[in-house]
């Protein structure tokens, strides 16, 4: 299977992997990461979260 991504005609992301399994896979582990993250900010102090946003705003700002 193969995933395409286009805008405007213009093919700008071709993804091809292996099989579904291997997608599948891949898919899995980032919702299994972004659980582990989810749970890491719940157990943060309110100052540790303050902190975070703090840092997060600045690299946006700084268009990173």
């Amino acid at each position: 299977m193969v995933y395409r991504y286009e805008i405007d005609g213009h093919v700008i992301l071709t993804i091809a992997p292996q099989d579904e399994a291997e997608l599948r896979a891949d898919i899995e582990a980032r919702r299994a990461a972004t659980e582990r993250a989810r749970a890491e900010v719940a157990a943060m102090t309110p100052e540790e979260k303050a902190s975070l946003v703090r840092t997060a705003d600045y690299f946006v700002r700084q268009g990173r």
